[in-house]
Order: structure tokens, then sequence, then C-alpha cells
């Protein structure tokens, strides 16, 4: 039917950093509204913006060393204010890198606050730590 899907990449590779977090608190990835299809991001709140109702698929895996026993790597995919899917790792033996992904999949309606879509991470090491990541967002037409 000739319509183009609307979709939103984007990876940080592992010679970049987000940006350094020490505490246990979620922060949202930070998205860019001129990046993918559709115009989906949202510059203000760092949310996807849904802008056509449809099937849509995520998938968000975020990478960090984190040094001693017990260190953990969370990670979050929210639809509106509800996290749909997780993922976590908890370092094991003193590990210094690993990275945790989580996948979600749902049909999404063209609403502003309830079928919006952010991507978070957290990390609960004693020192800041650089965190990347890589996330996918993609709509399935006939899918």
């Amino acid at each position: 039917d000739n319509r183009k899907p609307m979709n939103y990449h984007a990876n940080i590779n592992a010679s970049q950093s987000v940006f350094n977090v020490s505490d246990s608190t979620y922060h949202k990835v930070g998205l860019s509204a001129t990046t993918g299809s559709g115009a989906l991001a949202s510059a203000a709140d760092d949310d996807l913006e849904i802008k056509r109702s449809g099937l849509y698929r995520s998938a968000f895996s975020a990478y960090a060393s984190l040094e001693g026993d017990g260190a953990a790597l969370d990670v979050k995919i929210v639809k509106g204010s509800t996290a749909e899917a997780f993922g976590k790792v908890v370092s094991d033996e003193n590990s210094d890198s690993f990275s945790a992904m989580c996948l979600y999949t749902d049909q999404l309606t063209a609403h502003h606050t309830t079928d919006t879509i952010s991507f978070q991470y957290q990390h609960t090491n004693s020192s800041s730590e650089a965190v990347k990541y890589s996330l996918t967002f993609e709509e399935q037409i006939n899918g």
C-alpha cells in the first residue's frame, strides 16, 4: 500500500558514552527529534510519540563496565508511565563489563500520553561509569 514504516534507530558505540550515572535512579535515553521517520521523537521529554496507530516493535540494549560483586545494570522499555519490558544483569566474581537487553511489541495508538515509548536504564555501581546503548523502534506494516 506504499506506506513507509515509521521507525527510530539510535546507537552509541563503545567509544562513546551517553552520560555517567552513579546511583540507582532510572534515566531516559536522550532521543533526537531529527532521527528516524515520521518525526516520532519529542525533544522535550525524550519520548517517542506515535504518529500513526499500528503494531510497533522495540529493542533496547545497554552496555556498561561495572566493577564489584553485585553491581547491576537494568534496562526497561516504558509505554506511557508503565514499564512493559525489562532486562537486568548482575555482575559475578568481579565481572567488569556486561550488557542487558529487552524487547517489546504492541499495538500502539496515536495518543500523546498513554502510547508514548521511552527507553530507560540504571546501574547500581559504586562509581560513575559510562553507559552505551543501541535501540530500535519500528512499525510493523502488514506484520
